[in-house]
């Protein structure tokens, strides 16, 4: 078994000399189904006002069967929509912004390169992740106290931060000759 790190035997020590600290607990209120429709409404016009000042145009052509909205801003496809988590709504903003390279020997530096922009201040809105096979940008905010004007800093906030990193991730991960899962061609 290995010694504890620095920062584990800091916490240990604050932990004793100040007594365990948990976080405050904050109930919150369950909304009522009428409450909770109302503020999906509230959000959704907030949502076609935003996408309005974005210069959309008309928001319901961009829309899909399951009400996400999907369109380009710079060179990103962003896309934008309502998601229920644990009886809470949340507006959730996420632009693709590759799939992972075939080259298994790149995916160890790739992985540790997201972690790294994760933790950059200027990505606390928004963070990196997967789904499946595709590396993605995302931002996601409970819908109450949501304005048009939020809506269209996020969206902007996620599609300026993905514009921004692509080209570096798909120059660097992206565009190897063999594929992922395949059997490895010798070089």
């Amino acid at each position: 078994m290995r010694p504890p790190a620095a920062h584990d035997r800091l916490a240990a020590t604050l932990a004793r000399e100040h007594g365990a600290c948990q976080p405050r607990q904050y109930p919150r209120r369950v909304l009522t189904p009428e409450e909770r429709l109302a503020l999906r409404e509230q959000s959704i016009r907030a949502i076609n006002e935003g996408m309005a000042c974005l210069g959309m145009g008309d928001p319901a052509a961009l829309q899909d069967e399951n009400g996400f909205f999907h369109f380009p801003c710079g060179s990103i496809q962003c896309t934008l929509g309502l998601i229920a988590v644990e009886e809470r709504d949340l507006l959730l903003v996420y632009a693709p912004i590759m799939d992972l390279p075939s080259d298994r020997d790149l995916i160890l530096p790739l992985y540790r390169l997201l972690l790294e922009l994760n933790n950059r201040f200027e990505l606390s809105i928004a963070k990196f992740g997967l789904h499946g096979d595709t590396v993605f940008l995302s931002a996601m905010r409970p819908l109450e106290g949501l304005d048009p004007a939020e809506v269209e800093d996020i969206v902007c906030w996620v599609s300026r931060l993905a514009d921004e990193v692509d080209e570096r991730l798909l120059s660097e991960f992206g565009g190897t000759s063999r594929q992922r899962g395949g059997p490895q061609r010798s070089g």
